[in-house]
């Protein structure tokens, strides 16, 4: 007899447990329902992140054509472009206490999931961090008091610091776990993208050339994650 594999369509022989073209295990189980979670927390993750890129890249990209490639050009402009970031931060936020929520829910059977969890409260830290010491140095900035040249590279890198780990943890270790789990080649690329990204992210200050193959790097990897939640869902409802 032949089998047909949900994700491809090739047909094995029925004693073969794994697809012979794309790997999709043939005699899979149904998910339990805090895997369903953890599917639904990387959609969500990754729904909300395209809204925030989509709406950071046309409100900062009409901002620098308005000011005519400058975006400090007044104080106004410079409150603007702080009210975007601002909100695009905000939607971050968001994603990741939904990828928060589908981890804590899959730990429940899988231990394995625990430091992806525990990356998403680094996450959550440096958030906080980057909303305190954005406060600070603009407060201090408009009172006109002096700050040590010495404190800047100090919060810097501790919220720098701060960020990597997170995003490392909750995002490359996280996906890649989903990727062992269902044994999605789609996973493996989105949690490759993810650490390049980051990886990235922390050169990019040096280089601002690399903010657009940033940018790239992490939708590509964004809609991947996206892709092989929801199509490992939707196998499902079909079993």
């Amino acid at each position: 007899m032949v089998k047909i594999c949900p994700r491809c369509g090739y047909p094995n022989d029925d004693s073969f447990s794994y697809c012979q073209r794309c790997g999709y295990n043939l005699k899979r189980r149904s998910l339990s329902e805090n895997e369903k979670n953890l599917l639904r927390g990387f959609r969500s993750f990754s729904i909300i992140n395209l809204v925030s890129l989509i709406y950071l890249s046309v409100t900062l990209g009409l901002a620098y054509l308005l000011d005519k490639g400058v975006f400090f050009n007044d104080f106004y402009s410079f409150l603007g472009f702080l009210g975007a970031v601002a909100v695009g931060t905000i939607l971050l936020f968001i994603s990741v206490m939904k990828l928060r929520k589908g981890y804590s829910s899959v730990m429940r059977d899988n231990l394995k999931y625990k430091i992806p969890y525990l990356g998403t409260t680094i996450f959550i830290i440096s958030f906080l961090f980057i909303i305190v010491f954005s406060v600070f140095f603009l407060s201090t900035s408009v009172m006109g008091l002096f700050i040590p040249s010495s404190t800047i590279p100090f919060a810097t890198l501790s919220v720098m610091g701060l960020f990597v780990i997170g995003s490392t943890l909750s995002l490359f270790l996280g996906i890649f776990r989903a990727y062992e789990e269902f044994n999605d080649k789609v996973f493996l690329l989105s949690s490759s993208g993810f650490i390049v990204s980051t990886v990235m992210s922390c050169v990019a200050p040096f280089y601002p050339i690399l903010l657009i193959p940033l940018w790239l790097v992490y939708l590509i990897s964004v809609t991947l994650l996206y892709a092989a939640s929801d199509f490992n869902l939707s196998l499902n409802r079909e079993n």
